[in-house]
């Protein structure tokens, strides 16, 4: 019996790690991902622009974009709000590892500030999308009680 529960206990961990979130997440990732593009041409954070060290699950060296609704006001980006960040494997940029973006949605997710997390692949896969716990655990620890990093 014990052998029976633990195999079903293990049947059950791809579904525990799966971060592709609801089908509404991925709709809202798949349309993100639509509205983002052309990011490389949008500004930079004050103090965080060009490539910066990255956190290794982001890649060694990073570069974050943000829409214009986010730069409004740096310290407290509203909604509408849309960062996205490219990670590099080298400081040159020449091997990017992926692309997270967060978009701040009204009413979405208050433990998280409201923010609806995002990450694709090099070559633009889905891999994660919504409330993922492991973006919203790091970014807890922002400081200024606004999950970002980039202004800090």
């Amino acid at each position: 019996m014990h052998k029976l529960m633990t195999l079903a206990a293990l049947a059950l961990v791809p579904l525990a790690c799966n971060s592709l979130g609801t089908a509404e997440d991925q709709s809202t990732a798949t349309s993100l991902w639509q509205r983002m593009q052309g990011y490389q041409d949008w500004g930079q954070y004050s103090g965080f622009g060009g490539t910066q060290e990255g956190r290794s699950v982001h890649g060694k060296f990073v570069r974050v974009y943000a829409n214009d609704q986010a730069l409004a006001d740096e310290g407290q980006p509203g909604y509408g709000s849309i960062l996205v960040k490219e990670g590099f494997d080298s400081a040159d940029r020449s091997t990017l590892r992926g692309i997270t973006v967060m978009e701040r949605i009204a009413g979405y997710d208050p433990d998280s500030h409201d923010w609806f997390f995002a990450r694709y692949d090099k070559q633009g896969k889905l891999t994660d999308s919504g409330k993922v716990a492991k973006c919203a655990d790091c970014h807890f620890d922002a400081g200024g009680d606004d999950f970002l990093f980039v202004n800090d």
